[in-house]
């Protein structure tokens, strides 16, 4: 998947999917994926998204406001 960083330009994982909003057919979140000893999974609202370019993805937050993101569970 595509490089997620934070507005400093840290690495935070990649895009592991995207969330879709089943009415609208919009993106709704990005799954952002880590692999550590354990696979994180932290959901990342598209509002947080500043800059999509080729395999980056540029965030408008830093990486403690990235480890307080909701975990969502492995399906």
């Amino acid at each position: 998947g595509m490089t997620i960083l934070t507005k400093e330009g840290q690495e935070v994982g990649k895009v592991a999917a995207v969330v879709v909003d089943s009415h609208g057919q919009k993106v709704t979140h990005l799954v952002l994926g880590r692999l550590h000893r354990r696979p994180d999974y932290r959901l990342v609202p598209v509002n947080l998204v500043e800059q999509v370019t080729g395999e980056e993805v540029l965030l408008y937050i830093s990486g403690p406001v990235v480890e307080s993101l909701p975990m969502r569970q492995a399906s």
